[in-house]
């Protein structure tokens, strides 16, 4: 896992922008040739002198190639370019972040910074809600899952920080370091690593162990929070009265007023309210805790400084202790709550509220408290299952309904689909049900039916290039149907080579850009689907396997397979009952309905040609669909074979 050389991919837009103007650029040409404000941040500090930082960022991000001082755009940077923001030249603008998540899917298995953040956003997504954790712990997790080598806590929180920083400009995170839908998304498409969460890596990791890590990051967000909102400067107003104390505390220094705490106690109620002022203008310096002071969020940590005002909040709570004397029982409950301690020093001059006080600051004290609990969800309604189920029984399939529900939510999800299952199950006819009711549902224009053969390879998936003869470039069947906006259906895919044929389009069907062998680019429609078919599970490398949902296709309930075969039969009551003693065959090897019906339509037929009984259409239809697909048993199975035959 490389480390990320600058803060922020954004600062390298500007040389990204000159290079593109040039198509190649010497390093030093970025001094002699351009000015800094067309190259650097407004306000960036040393920005010349870190151009090497900011090229390397870059290429480390694919952008662009260097040779010996000569760098030029690669052809996803030319692109990255192209899809900048010009109102906000130093921002990840949202197609920009596009090119980088495609990016990510691409490379997150190599040696990269998308390999780490690849694993960053794997820790992130295992962080329970609420839960705050440090730059420093979460860059010590990334580190040591991602074996960087990165050995002093410097380099360790930039890492963090950076990664962080990289996520949040790619729309994978937001403020609060959750994934955003995008995230989760992007996540789904990853090949990652089974792993602890990241809060028991950080505890491992973090020398003063899980209560450290917890401490940690409650106070980096308390720190995030006041210098976010920094207000204390109108509770200090209060506190000019004490003259005598305030020159005091002008001379000590703000940092030792909360080491000493202790020895001081008289002087020291004084000298909290007088920095308080002072830390209004110097914002940046000021201690965090004293500049939160009013913020109940660091009450924890105020009453840690703010030793020394304790004499006054001893007197305190005897204050309430007798209000209550009649009820003895209720004297114990107001000493442990220990918010009082913070209420008093939090606002010292109204005692009369103090008891009030810690109730409304409780709840105040988790700052991302648990989301209400989501309403029922309902179907998204991307192509609705009773669609599928009309258009499958139209042409004489029936399926439980579980089947239709799972293939409607795997399309919902955005996934292409490969039904499996035994032969005969109906897999084409609920693939072509499947296209038909995307067509009367308006989700496609179309379909258009494909049969790969054993060589088919990504000239007939993708397309082919201009030959030399002056043939020109042609479009794959993957492409051409969805620029059409037909469904596309791959009957019997597992005839192919998948990643010979597919292999090439594995981006294309994640949703992503495709450049064609004749230079057009071309990007799929966000309501395009493949749905493919084959006797077993895709046999792909996973990131193909990923783009499919695998959905097997069931054998019918009982009484469907009795009412098909029926119906199959004509009313034949002895071809049906042939076709029904080969049912026992399934024991063997899985058998699809379709077959059974085949045996039921073909005994129909012959006993109307010439009359037969039932033990003799049995031992025909046998021959005729059964046989074949029971080759390849092994003994104990030919043994098995043999006393079910001598029972037909």
């Amino acid at each position: 896992m490389r480390p990320i050389p600058a803060t922020r991919i954004g600062e390298s837009h500007g040389l990204l922008r000159a290079i593109s103007k040039r198509d190649r650029v010497r390093l030093d040409e970025f001094v002699t040739e351009f000015q800094n404000e067309e190259l650097f941040p407004p306000g960036l500090e040393n920005a010349q002198g870190r151009t090497r930082q900011f090229v390397s960022y870059a290429r480390s991000a694919g952008l662009l190639k260097e040779d010996r001082g000569v760098v030029e755009l690669t052809e996803i940077g030319k692109r990255y370019v192209r899809a900048g923001d010009d109102d906000e030249p130093f921002e990840v603008s949202e197609a920009q972040a596009d090119w980088l998540r495609r990016q990510l899917l691409e490379k997150h298995m190599t040696d990269s910074i998308f390999h780490g953040l690849a694993i960053g956003l794997s820790l992130l997504s295992s962080v329970p809600p609420g839960t705050r954790i440090s730059t420093l712990d979460f860059g010590r997790a990334l580190g040591y899952l991602g074996r960087a080598g990165w050995d002093n806590d410097n380099t360790l929180q930039s890492q963090g920080e950076r990664y962080l920083t990289l996520m949040r400009d790619m729309r994978m995170i937001d403020d609060q370091r959750g994934l955003t839908y995008t995230g989760h998304d992007t996540k789904n498409e990853l090949t990652l690593p089974v792993h602890m969460s990241l809060l028991d890596i950080a505890g491992q990791q973090n020398p003063g162990g899980p209560e450290a890590v917890k401490a940690a990051g409650e106070a980096e967000w308390a720190e995030l929070q006041a210098a976010a909102a920094p207000e204390p400067a109108a509770e200090a107003e209060p506190e000019p009265a004490a003259a005598p104390p305030a020159a005091f505390e002008e001379e000590e220094d703000e940092w030792q007023d909360v080491g000493p705490g202790a020895p001081a106690p008289a002087p020291a109620p004084a000298p909290a309210a007088a920095p308080a002022p002072a830390a209004g203008p110097p914002a940046p310096p000021a201690d965090i805790w004293d500049t939160a002071e009013p913020d109940d969020q660091t009450s924890t940590y105020t009453a840690v400084g703010a030793a020394a005002p304790g004499p006054k909040a001893e007197p305190e709570p005897p204050a309430p202790a007798p209000e209550p004397p009649a009820p003895a029982p209720v004297a114990p409950p107001p000493e442990p709550e220990r918010p009082q301690d913070a209420a008093t020093v939090i606002s010292q001059p109204a005692e009369a509220v103090a008891p009030p006080v810690p109730e409304p600051e409780r709840p105040r004290l988790a700052e991302a408290p648990p989301p209400p609990p989501l309403p029922a969800r309902k179907a998204s309604g991307f192509l609705d299952a009773g669609a599928i189920r009309a258009a499958a029984e139209g042409q004489g399939l029936r399926l439980p309904g579980s089947a239709y529900a799972a293939v409607a939510a795997a399309l919902a999800s955005g996934r292409h689909v490969v039904l499996t299952g035994a032969a005969g199950s109906g897999k084409t006819m609920l693939a072509l049900a499947i296209a038909k009711a995307a067509v009367t549902s308006g989700r496609s224009t179309g379909a258009v039916l494909v049969t790969p053969a054993a060589d088919w390879s990504s000239g007939e998936a993708l397309g082919r290039p201009a030959l030399p003869d002056g043939a020109p470039a042609t479009t794959g069947k993957v492409p051409d149907a969805a620029v059409r906006g037909k469904w596309l259906v791959l009957d019997e895919l597992d005839r192919a080579d998948a990643d010979k044929a597919l292999g090439g389009l594995s981006t294309f069907l994640g949703g992503l850009p495709l450049t064609l062998p004749g230079g057009e680019e071309v990007k799929p429609p966000a309501d395009w689907r493949v749905v493919a078919t084959s006797a077993s599970g895709l046999d792909a490398s996973p990131a193909l396997v990923r783009r499919f949902a695998h959905v097997e296709v069931p054998f019918p309930a009982q009484a469907d397979v009795d009412a098909l075969i029926d119906h199959a039969a004509g009313g034949d009551a002895t071809a049906a009952g042939a076709a029904r003693r080969l049912l026992i065959l399934r024991e063997l090897r899985p058998l699809g309905a379709g077959v059974f019906v085949d045996a039921a339509r073909h005994a129909a037929e012959r006993n109307a040609i010439e009359p037969a009984d039932e033990r003799t259409l049995a031992r025909e239809v046998y021959s005729a669909y059964a046989e074949p697909l029971l080759g390849g048993l092994d003994d104990r199975g030919q043994d098995r074979l043999k006393e079910l035959l001598g029972a037909l």
